[in-house]
């Protein structure tokens, strides 16, 4: 049941807020930080990833925890009942099977969800070529075959059977150039990913060799020596690469190569070179997480809006300009950054409309300042003024219905300080003069069910009142006023103090 209560203090008008679906921009976003203080393991955040039940996982420099919107769970290598093979985690991924592959410095664990334990995949398989089970893994993925791939020394294809269990593994044999990190992205959504490697952007296959084969993507994705590939993101047409040298969107059809890259002097260039996450929001606005900030790109000006620690005032800023990974979902932008734990950011406020009274507009607010708001079941808006009586404001209409003292609804007294609603859909209409007049929520036209003053309750100085607050447990309404609390007990329509 919606009831909602908004006490107006001061002298307002009657603001409206809408929000809807937007863009985000360098000045219109609020922000939260999620950081140790809150619970987090570790303020280096690697990755942000949410399962199919809703939860999101951050992989820190301190181990994996699990979180909730309110709570951790924590996972590493002292856990108990389950502990991890390193502390250090990288990324995650969930299989087709409920199953969450942990990528750490220690190497790869693979959670049950639903039983919340270790599972061994690989004792039945010769992992006599096999590195990854106890050494680092940087990367991992699951394509959309719900095929798992990942990088540690060398880059690997585990196929799964229909039941989960390991049916293959492929292997890139061919030398890779001590690269620090392979980006990895199944671009062409068939099962065999894009990699970025020795300098050069490939398209893995399976050989007849049993190992994998990389075929190179196109000439024109081949960048300066020692540069490191660190994302792929395929934006309607382009493919979007983030690297230590600046970002590049590929032209897929033009087979052309457009690079992004910082400038000093512009506030709408990319604000560093080193990009190392890209993400979409629902609106498919890019945004690219960088050594200083984000950058939120607009597509009309082909230029950026730059959100770091140190352009912004009001305390509206990043705590950290690390950014290692971005993840997003319904309106929220998630950061996981190098030093300071989750940055949450979110739109602001989009339009605000003001309703204001107009003496030769009938429908119009009524006069005077607003003491209270009250949002019914239906959505529709009972607002308290001060002398000006009560205005109903029903949903999906931008006029009001005004209820007074000489209106067929009789207020007690026409400066309304307090509203609620009781189990019988009543509304309690506390003003601030003489007492509550209770009216018929569907009908207030009828005029009043009851009065509820010291003029029909002597001995009780409830005139004045500034707040009420329905009891459904007891059926009753507390009434708070100048001289005091009362109880009024709605069964036995008496009143005590």
């Amino acid at each position: 049941m919606k009831r909602k209560v908004i006490y107006l203090i001061g002298i307002l008008l009657l603001q409206s807020v809408f929000l809807h679906a937007q863009k985000f921009t360098g000045d219109t976003y609020n922000i939260q930080f999620v950081t140790m203080d809150n619970g987090l393991l570790h303020h280096y955040i690697d990755d942000i990833y949410k399962d199919k039940t809703g939860y999101l996982w951050f992989s820190t420099g301190g181990g994996l925890s699990r979180y909730d919107g309110y709570k951790f769970v924590h996972y590493n290598m002292n856990s108990a009942p389950v502990a991890l093979k390193g502390n250090f985690i990288h990324k995650v991924c969930e299989d087709n099977f409920s199953r969450l592959w942990i990528a750490s410095e220690g190497g790869l664990d693979v959670l049950d969800l639903r039983k919340n334990e270790k599972v061994d995949l690989f004792s039945d398989v010769d992992t006599l070529r096999l590195s990854f089970p106890d050494t680092p893994v940087i990367n991992i993925l699951k394509d959309s075959k719900g095929d798992i791939w990942l990088y540690s020394n060398s880059i690997y294809k585990i196929g799964l059977k229909d039941d989960g269990s390991i049916q293959d593994i492929l292997l890139y044999g061919d030398e890779l150039q001590s690269e620090l990190f392979v980006a990895l992205a199944d671009i062409d959504n068939d099962g065999n990913i894009w990699a970025g490697f020795n300098n050069e952007v490939f398209k893995l296959f399976p050989a007849a060799s049993g190992q994998l084969e990389a075929v190179s993507v196109s000439d024109k994705l081949q960048f300066d020596t020692k540069t490191m590939i660190m994302k792929f993101l395929l934006k309607e047409n382009d493919v979007w690469i983030g690297t230590d040298r600046g970002l590049y969107r590929y032209f897929i059809n033009e087979d052309v190569l457009k690079i992004y890259r910082s400038n000093a002097d512009d506030p709408h260039a990319l604000s560093h070179d080193y990009v190392s996450e890209l993400a979409l929001t629902d609106s498919r606005q890019l945004i690219a997480g960088t050594l200083k900030g984000i950058n939120l790109y607009n597509s009309s000006s082909d230029a950026f809006d730059q959100i770091a620690e140190d352009n912004t005032t009001d305390g509206l800023g990043l705590n950290s300009n690390f950014i290692n990974t971005i993840f997003y979902e319904e309106g929220i932008l998630w950061l996981g950054t190098e030093t300071g734990g989750v940055n949450k950011l979110s739109p602001g406020n989009s339009f605000i409309r003001n309703y204001t009274h107009d003496k030769n507009i009938k429908g119009s607010i009524s006069r005077n300042p607003v003491n209270v708001i009250l949002e019914d079941e239906k959505e529709q808006l009972w607002i308290g003024t001060v002398e000006g009586g009560l205005n109903l404001k029903r949903k999906d209409q931008e006029s009001f219905t005004h209820y007074t003292s000489s209106s067929t609804a009789r207020l007690s007294h026409n400066s309304v300080s307090a509203l609620s609603m009781d189990g019988e859909q009543r509304l309690w209409t506390g003003t601030w003069g003489y007492g509550v007049t209770l009216l018929n929520m569907n009908d207030a036209d009828k005029g009043p069910v009851k009065y509820i003053n010291t003029g029909n309750y002597p001995g009780f100085f409830l005139d004045f009142v500034g707040a009420l607050s329905y009891d459904k447990l007891n059926n009753a309404m507390w009434i708070g006023t100048n001289q005091g609390l009362f109880y009024y007990d709605i069964e036995k329509d008496s009143l005590q103090k």
